[in-house]
């Protein structure tokens, strides 16, 4: 049976618990610091947590905060990110939590279209991304964390 989640704003309390999430050797990109801590607090950055019922599963954002610097991000679409607990990750929980990602984008923002950019090297997450409708439309390298990266851009219908 696939976990239910509830997607609600942000508190301050679980900006501050994700801001110290790290993801192991390999996945530095993804790691959360305390510099990550007022952009996750900012309302114009839409930071939400995606919760269960036992606690805080994951985050996620909408729109700006959700692109990487250079992207080619020239065509309307709503732009997703998200990051499921460190803890969580590799559960089999993956494509539930992205689904209620997705169905709160939807019936929140009505989007036409959602978008997303992925390190290419993040094969577990691309997995679940197509299986979650989205599929890659493009490649680039772009700017995160202090360094060029490759990513993958990723849509599906909204």
């Amino acid at each position: 049976m696939a976990l239910q989640y509830q997607v609600t704003p942000l508190t301050a309390e679980q900006a501050k618990a994700a801001s110290g999430w790290t993801y192991g050797p390999g996945c530095g990109l993804y790691d959360f610091t305390a510099a990550d801590l007022p952009p996750m607090r900012a309302p114009r950055y839409r930071y939400h947590a995606v919760c269960d019922a036992e606690a805080l599963a994951g985050i996620a954002c909408f729109g700006e905060a959700a692109q990487v610097q250079g992207g080619p991000y020239r065509r309307p679409a709503l732009d997703v990110g998200c990051s499921m607990a460190p803890a969580r990750v590799g559960a089999g929980q993956g494509r539930s939590f992205v689904a209620a990602v997705v169905d709160f984008a939807i019936a929140t923002y009505a989007p036409i279209l959602l978008r997303l950019s992925v390190a290419e090297g993040n094969h577990r997450a691309i997995r679940v991304f197509e299986a979650t409708g989205f599929i890659t439309i493009g490649r680039f390298a772009g700017i995160a964390r202090g360094g060029i990266h490759r990513f993958l851009l990723m849509t599906r219908v909204g």
